[in-house]
């Protein structure tokens, strides 16, 4: 059996998973000081939402070429539905958000 190419590997999955859930939390926790002081708070908030959009969009990707190109058991599927719900949950609310900020 050929070895497994490092993409398709747990690692960078993980390594989106975490990266943007602690950016999503960042960003819950600047919000309330972003609506009160905007001019201090906003790079922060915008680099915050940015991270959690951009994980995100790389769950997705990743999830997406796991499902497509890599032949598994059945038994990963439930997983890989969480992980395109995750990565939906990150991208189209920090994305929407984003927009309106960068508008």
């Amino acid at each position: 059996m050929a070895p497994m190419h490092p993409l398709f590997s747990v690692r960078p999955l993980r390594r989106a998973r975490s990266w943007g859930l602690i950016a999503g939390l960042a960003a819950i926790i600047l919000w309330p000081a972003f609506s009160l002081a905007q001019d201090p708070v906003r790079p922060l908030y915008i680099a915050a939402l940015a991270v959690t959009a951009l994980c995100g969009v790389a769950i997705l990707g990743l999830t997406l070429m796991d499902l497509t190109l890599v032949r598994r058991d059945r038994s990963v599927l439930p997983a890989r539905m969480f992980d395109l719900g995750l990565g939906l949950l990150l991208t189209v609310p920090s994305s929407a958000s984003l927009a309106e900020l960068l508008a």
